[in-house]
């Protein structure tokens, strides 16, 4: 009987490696994906001083109110917002203190603006950008852009802006595990070898 557990030792060692490096194999890591697509909103909005008081011209304006502000666009993860009514954080862009959390939101999507730059500020024109971060349940917190510009048509104030993301590729968890696992199974397999000459 000794003997025979002797035999079945090794078997059972070599077993439990094997389902062990079959759980790591077939695991499913369970990881949110970064948001990727674009989003574009059109609404109306009001120029304001540095108190959010109405600005007589573009050219004295500071920050901005945001109304009635609805998804023109969308692509990727945020396809399916078409329409839909955005809370947009008013802000004031000439001497900015950000960040702005969330400068947007929408479904279940988020956008915090951490820098902006003015691009362009004329006597008829405002045009802004700026990095951040987009958060949305069931998604990585991915880097994202946000553009906007202001124009006036007609003696009407009329807005269009956009936020963009893109996300960098990550190398599969998986692909890990089975480095891991086939590292583990040749170290297991050399030792049989020598322990067997």
């Amino acid at each position: 009987m000794e003997e025979k557990m002797k035999k079945l030792v090794p078997k059972m060692s070599a077993f439990l490696m094997m389902a062990t490096f079959g759980m790591f194999l077939f695991a499913t890591i369970v990881s949110a994906a970064p948001i990727v697509g674009e989003i574009q909103f059109e609404g109306s909005s009001q120029l304001t001083d540095g108190a959010y008081n109405p600005a007589q011209t573009f050219a004295s304006a500071e920050g901005l109110k945001f109304d009635d502000v609805t998804v023109k666009f969308s692509i990727g993860d945020f396809a399916g917002n078409n329409s839909a009514t955005a809370t947009y954080e008013d802000f004031i862009f000439d001497s900015f203190a950000g960040p702005i959390t969330p400068l947007w939101s929408v479904g279940k999507f988020s956008f915090n603006l951490e820098t902006l730059e003015i691009v362009t500020h004329t006597t008829d024109f405002l045009g802004l950008k700026g990095l951040g971060m987009l958060s949305a349940d069931g998604f990585d917190d991915t880097k994202g852009a946000w553009i906007l510009s202001l124009q006036t048509v007609s003696g009407l104030t009329g807005i269009t802006f956009s936020a963009a993301s893109a996300a960098p590729v990550a190398v599969p968890e998986p692909g890990t595990l089975l480095l891991l696992g086939s590292g583990m199974a040749g170290l297991a397999l050399a030792r049989r070898r020598s322990a067997g000459k």
